[in-house]
């Protein structure tokens, strides 16, 4: 949206969000894309807003995980809805444009998880993994 602007760390597994202040950004948070409790390494990949802007999701490439966060609509604070465990290295996914799936490629595994997308409270529960050739690099849905 216009208020503000989110950015992913990809060598820092975080996330933060800034706001424009008198033409300069000031970041007001930085959040972990993974769970406090991970001790490994890994990267962010990529990130993509809900087709609604309720929420913010991120790929976690070495925790292969999707994070998502709810963003707060008077703030845009990020607040942790759940790290959904993926396909090995997630470097692209996708989500449809009604907001009810996301699709994570997995680029180790050369496979897709199709993801059921709660539109009201920003979970994902996998549905299925298919295959997708070797190794998925980037993920766009088409409208045909």
């Amino acid at each position: 949206n216009k208020k503000w602007i989110f950015t992913d760390y990809e060598q820092g597994n975080a996330v933060s969000l800034l706001k424009q202040r008198n033409g300069l950004l000031v970041t007001k948070q930085i959040i972990s894309s993974v769970p406090e409790t991970w001790k490994g390494g890994g990267a962010c990949a990529q990130m993509l807003l809900s087709p609604d802007s309720r929420y913010l999701y991120v790929a976690n490439r070495g925790h292969n995980s999707i994070a998502g966060f709810e963003i707060n609509k008077r703030n845009g604070r990020l607040t942790p809805v759940g790290f959904f465990a993926t396909e090995a290295n997630p470097r692209s996914f996708a989500i449809h444009p009604n907001g009810r799936w996301l699709y994570a490629g997995g680029q180790d595994t050369g496979k897709l998880a199709v993801f059921d997308r709660n539109r009201d409270n920003g979970t994902l529960l996998k549905r299925e993994t298919v295959d997708s050739g070797k190794r998925p690099w980037w993920l766009q849905l088409v409208k045909y």
